[in-house]
């Protein structure tokens, strides 16, 4: 089991929002202790991830995964990050500890402009802070964000999976991060 990492609190109509990192859950199921004491299955918090990926149009591609969820309380999805991990060509070119890290983000419309994508990005690259991280934007209003962290564009027409932006490793705008 793990503890919730307490990275977020907010309170909206008495609502505590959290994000929890399950990296992994879908391979070694563990369990998510809320700050309430309740315990939720990793699973139970994975699975939410198709629907509301689907409700964003943002296809889950087999070789992703569930990285960090936005949840409440009760362990219900408001947000989350699903990533893809694969090792560069060229193993001498990048120190990394984790490869090349391709993310795509979706928080549910009812909690956006909260800066919930901006905290869960920034806990990503803080946990991958030696790995070459990829964005895929379908969202034109998450350029702004990303831009702000030190992301570079680097596919100026979008594609199926739409605009493509890369932050390099030790490369961030805020060293605070």
């Amino acid at each position: 089991m793990i503890r919730l990492n307490q990275i977020l609190f907010e309170q909206n109509d008495l609502t505590e929002y959290h994000i929890v990192n399950i990296d992994g859950c879908w391979d070694n199921s563990f369990d998510v202790e809320l700050e309430n004491g309740e315990q939720i299955e990793c699973d139970e918090i994975a699975n939410q991830f198709d629907k509301l990926f689907r409700e964003s149009g943002v296809r889950i591609m087999s070789n992703e995964n569930p990285y960090s969820a936005l949840i409440d309380l009760s362990g219900k999805l408001f947000g989350g990050i699903i990533v893809s991990y694969e090792l560069p060509e060229d193993m001498e070119e990048v120190e990394f500890d984790g490869g090349n890290v391709t993310f795509s983000i979706v928080i549910n419309q009812n909690v956006r402009g909260k800066k919930f994508a901006e905290k869960m990005i920034v806990d990503l690259i803080k946990n991958k802070r030696r790995s070459v991280i990829k964005a895929q934007v379908i969202n034109p209003l998450m350029e702004k964000i990303l831009i702000g962290l030190g992301f570079e564009k680097i596919s100026e027409s979008g594609s199926a999976n739409g605009l493509v932006y890369k932050l390099l490793p030790n490369h961030l705008k805020h060293k605070s991060i």
